[in-house]
């Protein structure tokens, strides 16, 4: 059976042709007259059309392809194509992630249907949407700009059809109870390349899924791996800070040629799905211990029912290497709301698993804008009186705590009893806010 190729890891110097003004050119849009669409909707095989007919999943409930580092067109994607043509059979896929690397080859005229529309043929004929990340070989060679014409000729996210998908080099995929973000953030010679504007579009969809349920990232460099690479601290520098105020449930990634679980950091959990075609030899320590590793060629599966999801990992024979569960990260949120009459107001939810006595809670207040997530000298630190688990509201008053008529600030803490790190949120007294985990509090539990 077919474990895929093996080589060492090497350097390639290749140009990266894309330009400051061509990327922002590209965020406009391609026009949909670049090209006619592929042609009519596909088929429906009766055997899929039985396998879809024993499934019949609660909104909210999804069922993933996860897959990557593939684009070569050899036997052994194909093997890796074929497999995964199987296991939809047995269980539908709602839709396919790449974590990267969809095109190894030169761009030809026939390039795509070598290396995607040929290993996935049954696949993409069912009608499945294969959601594209983009990797260091993507953006080769002005790969980019051919991609993204590819995608808007296949139009594969109307009715019927099915194939590649990429809107643009970062976006996102909203579904209930998840979404899903792809970010763009190397260079075509493999290096860490992260723009204002992906830094800005990684900040604001993060924030904004907090409020929908899974939060799932896909980035091709992996943050942390015991592959040949190993850690990549350019990529950890950028993504952790901003990971810490807007968390992820998952991280998938590619680059490296094997698949892999880390130990998870913080609450984000971490996988590594590059094993599409190919396995690159070598193994190093890592911050994050590997929990599982494969070198074998295959695919991911990462089925989300509600608030919990299962992944695994298969092979070319359709065997479950290794499984997994992860529960879904209830957020955690406070929202403040002060008056210059010396007044706080103050809500916080918190797990249902969570009883009261089990948590430590804080307000502070000052009447100079320092930042509280320094926790800085001059704050003063005090137990709220009242405060409720998976409860809209918890209230607490301080006489004279800013004098009248003037400004101040006012933050609240609160953590697990025993656990070293504190949650916080914040607000300038006269106004109202909730920011972390970019939830709106006000918007869900009106004061």
């Amino acid at each position: 059976m077919p474990t895929g190729p093996r080589r060492p890891a090497h350097s390639l110097n290749r140009r990266d042709l894309l330009s400051h003004g061509l990327k922002l050119g590209l965020g406009l849009g391609l026009s949909h007259a670049l090209s006619k669409s592929l042609g009519s909707s596909f088929g429906v095989t009766p055997a899929l059309a039985e396998a879809q007919s024993r499934r019949r999943p609660r909104s909210g409930d999804h069922n993933i392809l996860i897959y990557g580092d593939a684009g070569n067109g050899d036997d052994f994607q194909r093997a890796v194509g074929q497999a995964m043509w199987r296991d939809h059979l047995k269980s539908p896929f709602d839709f396919a992630v790449s974590t990267g690397d969809n095109q190894y080859l030169p761009t030809t005229p026939d390039v795509y249907e070598r290396v995607f529309e040929r290993p996935y043929a049954e696949l993409v004929q069912a009608g499945l949407p294969f959601y594209q990340a983009l990797g260091n070989h993507d953006l080769e060679e002005g790969r980019l700009v051919e991609q993204l014409a590819y995608s808007e000729r296949v139009r594969a996210l109307e009715r019927g059809k099915g194939g590649f998908v990429l809107p643009s080099e970062n976006y996102v995929v909203r579904k209930p109870n998840l979404t899903w973000i792809f970010a763009s953030v190397g260079d075509g010679e493999g290096r860490i390349s992260i723009s204002p504007e992906t830094e800005r579009f990684l900040e604001t969809s993060l924030r904004e899924a907090q409020q929908n349920g899974w939060v799932i990232l896909t980035t091709h460099y992996p943050l942390f791996s015991t592959g040949p690479r190993g850690d990549n601290k350019a990529l950890q520098a950028k993504l952790l800070p901003l990971l810490e105020r807007y968390p992820a449930d998952f991280c998938f990634s590619g680059h490296e040629h094997h698949a892999e679980v880390l130990k998870p950091w913080e609450w984000m959990a971490q996988a590594i799905v590059g094993n599409g075609r190919e396995i690159r030899p070598g193994r190093r320590s890592s911050e994050r211990p590997s929990l599982f590793f494969m070198s074998e060629i295959g695919f991911a599966r990462l089925r989300i029912v509600q608030n919990s999801a299962r992944l695994s990992f298969i092979n070319t024979r359709n065997e479950e290497v290794y499984v997994t569960t992860v529960q879904r990260r209830v957020p955690l949120w406070a929202e403040i709301e002060g008056r210059v009459d010396d007044s706080l107001r103050i809500r916080a939810r918190f797990p249902t698993s969570w009883s009261p006595s089990e948590v430590d809670a804080q307000c502070g207040y000052s009447s100079e804008p320092t930042n509280p997530v320094l926790f800085s000298k001059g704050w003063t630190y005090s137990p709220l009186k009242y405060l409720y688990y998976d409860a809209p509201l918890g209230l607490d008053m301080y006489e004279g705590a800013l004098p009248k008529g003037k400004s101040g600030f006012a933050t609240v803490r609160f953590r697990r009893k025993g656990d070293a790190r504190w949650i916080y949120a914040d607000s300038g007294i006269g106004e109202k806010t909730g920011n972390y985990d970019g939830v709106s509090p006000s918007d869900l539990f009106p004061f």
